[in-house]
């Protein structure tokens, strides 16, 4: 019996509410610029894609804008 090897689909596109809350408690747990550590918290996404969400979503705090999921 060989053993099959399980992959996490990745999602693409839009972020759901559940996966932005859990960026942010990674946010919370792991610090700002941790984005494996914050990987641990969202297996359907990857570094890259927690990175560039990141980007996105500081770059409206920083400009005092809601972000989609906390408005």
């Amino acid at each position: 019996m060989t053993a099959q090897k399980f992959r996490i689909r990745r999602n693409k596109g839009r972020w759901t509410s559940e996966e932005h809350h859990a960026f942010l408690r990674g946010v919370r747990r792991f610090k700002r610029n941790n984005w494996v550590g914050i990987a641990t918290l969202l297996p359907t996404r990857t570094v890259l894609q927690i990175r560039t969400h990141a980007q996105k979503y500081y770059a409206k705090v920083d400009k005092g804008e809601p972000f989609p999921d906390e408005v």
